[in-house]
C-alpha cells in the first residue's frame, strides 16, 4: 500500500504539470492571456512553460518520494484553483460594468489620479475651441474651420481615418476638425457621466492597460448624432465623425460631431497599451 500511495503522489505531480502546461500553451497560442495581461507577458509565460517542462521531466526521472494523503490532496486542489479561474476569465474583457465603476471623469487631464494625468496630460493644452481650427490645420493662429459649403475642404464629406483612442486623447490638437473613426464599446445614458458632467450623452469607450486589467484606465469619446436603437450597449462599434473639443462643467470634452455608428467586430486586441 505505501508503494501505491507513493506512485499516486508521483503521478499527481506529473498530471498537475500537464494541466498547467496545457493551460499556458493554450493561452499563448490563442493570445487569450491578453484579456487580462499586457502582451509583454508573453515572454515570462513562455519561460514558465519551459520551467514546467523541466519540472515534469524531473518528476518522471526521479524516484517516487512521499505519499499521497490529505495534505497532498489539499496542495493539489490549491494549485488547480488558479487554472479554473484562468479558464473562467478567458475571452472575457472588461465592459460597461467596469467602465461604470472606474469612470472618474477622465476625459481631460487634471481630473484623474496618478498615472491618468500623465496619460492624458496634453488634452487640455490646446487653446482651440469648437468651431475653430488649430494652427497646424490653417497655417496661422486663430484660423477658422473649413466651410461646410465646399466639398474640397469639408471634413464631413471626407473619408474617416481610424485613430487609436489613446493617441486621440494624448494629442487632440492633431485631430481637431478632422473626420476620424474610433473603435470601442457603446455606452448610453451613463449615470456616472450625467453626475460628473451634468449631461446625458452616448459615448464610445475603451480601456488603456499598462500591466494588467486591474490597472485598466477607461478612455471615452462622446458621440453627437443619431445612434441606431437596435445596437445594444456593451457591443463593439466603430464610430466616425468630425473631432471637436467642447467645454462643459470645467471639462474640455472630446466629441465626434455628426457621429455615424456601426456594429464592429471585436478587435484582435481588446485593450490599448
Amino acid at each position: 500500500m505505501p508503494n501505491v500511495l507513493a506512485a499516486v503522489g508521483r503521478w499527481q505531480k506529473f498530471a498537475l504539470c500537464l494541466a498547467w502546461l496545457f493551460t499556458l500553451t493554450s493561452l499563448l497560442a490563442s493570445r487569450g492571456f491578453e484579456f487580462f495581461l499586457s502582451p509583454i507577458f508573453a515572454y515570462p509565460l513562455g519561460l514558465a512553460v519551459l520551467v514546467i517542462i523541466l519540472f515534469a521531466a524531473a518528476v518522471l526521472a526521479g524516484r517516487p518520494t512521499g505519499r499521497f494523503g490529505l495534505e497532498a490532496l489539499v496542495s493539489l486542489l490549491l494549485l488547480l484553483l488558479p487554472i479554473l479561474h484562468i479558464w473562467r476569465a478567458n475571452q472575457q474583457s472588461l465592459g460597461g460594468d467596469a467602465f461604470a465603476v472606474r469612470f472618474v471623469g477622465n476625459f481631460t487631464a487634471g481630473e484623474t489620479p496618478g498615472g491618468q494625468d500623465r496619460e492624458l496630460s496634453r488634452l487640455t493644452s490646446s487653446p482651440v475651441l469648437p468651431g475653430t481650427a488649430s494652427p497646424r490645420q490653417t497655417g496661422k493662429r486663430g484660423g477658422t474651420a473649413p466651410s461646410r459649403g465646399h466639398a474640397y475642404n469639408n471634413p464631413y464629406r471626407q473619408d474617416a481615418r481610424e485613430v487609436a483612442m489613446s493617441l486621440l486623447l494624448q494629442s487632440p490638437e492633431s485631430y481637431l476638425g478632422q473626420k476620424i473613426k474610433v473603435v470601442g464599446m457603446l455606452n448610453r445614458e451613463n449615470p456616472d457621466v450625467a453626475e460628473i458632467l451634468g449631461l446625458t450623452q452616448p459615448l464610445v469607450f475603451r480601456f488603456l492597460v499598462n500591466c494588467c486589467s486591474a490597472d485598466a484606465i477607461p478612455l471615452a469619446v462622446l458621440l453627437d448624432g443619431g445612434i441606431d436603437p437596435s445596437i445594444p450597449d456593451n457591443n463593439w462599434i466603430s464610430a466616425s465623425g468630425v473631432f471637436a473639443l467642447r467645454e462643459r462643467e470645467g471639462y474640455r470634452l472630446p466629441w465626434l460631431d455628426q457621429a455615424e455608428v456601426r456594429l464592429a467586430e471585436q478587435p484582435e486586441r481588446v485593450y490599448l497599451y
